[in-house]
């Protein structure tokens, strides 16, 4: 695993009042498993899917859909997102790729291509393409077909695994706080904490491309990225600055499983 970032890393304190987290702003990040790491066997997948919705049925099922401006596919895929996106049970992020793109009023994220890339080798999903939605980075589908997305979001909510983090916001400030309970972990976990802000819903008229001309709404763009720190199932609590602006309509908390990619955990916070 390989990625670059920009800032210090300092050591987060699980105090009542720890000190605030410095925020690593992420250009590329990957998560592909280590040689001869292989995802679950189906037939386990299949077993979990079986079985009654864990208790936690009612924390948020991420969507993240990897699309672009110049795709003449993910018209619909962006409006669907936009659906999901007013869905409570559902995280929905927009991360649009830079690798196919337009020149002109351009979304992307170095992030996202490099995200999307990760997941070409957890999913074992072939060549990336859009509109994928991935769905809490076990399951992909694409982004236009909406009875597809649905079925992996239930499929999603089905196998869930772990926490709701708790993110408050600091009285007058711009300070926030997340809390992570003491979960038991597999002894060789590794899960890494991503804060992405998102931005309010983008009215553009696309400048260039097979879709020029057209006068499109984009949601949930994630604009920024950051790392918050690692995590290995203490109870852990950590205080940090989202840094948004003005454009900003909140940020999202997901915890990866560096290994497989699955998300156990996520969390967001919108202003109102």
């Amino acid at each position: 695993m390989a990625f670059i970032v920009f800032g210090t890393t300092f050591a987060a304190h699980a105090e009542d009042t720890p000190p605030a987290v410095p925020v690593i702003e992420v250009q590329t990040e990957t998560l592909a498993p280590p040689p001869g790491q292989n995802r679950p066997e189906k037939e386990k997948e299949a077993a979990q899917e079986d079985q009654p919705a864990p208790e936690n049925a009612n924390s948020l099922v991420v969507v993240e859909l990897f699309s672009s401006q110049a795709c003449v596919f993910c018209p619909k895929a962006d409006a669907l997102l936009g659906e999901l996106s007013d869905r409570e049970d559902v995280l929905a992020l927009s991360c649009h790729v830079d690798y196919f793109d337009v020149k002109t009023g351009s979304l992307s994220h170095p992030f996202c291509s490099a995200r999307q890339i990760g997941y070409e080798s957890t999913l074992r999903a072939g060549p990336k393409y859009t509109p994928q939605m991935v769905i809490d980075g076990r399951y992909d589908a694409v982004g236009y077909r909406r009875d597809d997305v649905m079925t992996a979001i239930q499929r999603a909510r089905k196998t869930q695994e772990l926490v709701i983090p708790v993110v408050q916001k600091e009285t007058g400030r711009q300070t926030f706080t997340l809390t992570l309970p003491e979960t038991q972990m597999p002894a060789d976990s590794s899960y890494k904490i991503y804060l992405l802000d998102f931005d309010y819903p983008h009215k553009v008229k696309v400048a260039e491309g097979g879709n020029k001309d057209k006068s499109l709404t984009y949601y949930n763009i994630v604009s920024n990225v950051g790392i918050l720190g690692n995590w290995s199932g203490e109870s852990k609590t950590l205080r940090f600055d989202p840094k948004m602006t003005d454009n900003t309509a909140g940020f999202a908390i997901l915890i990866n499983d560096q290994k497989s990619g699955y998300i156990i955990g996520a969390a967001q916070y919108r202003r109102s």
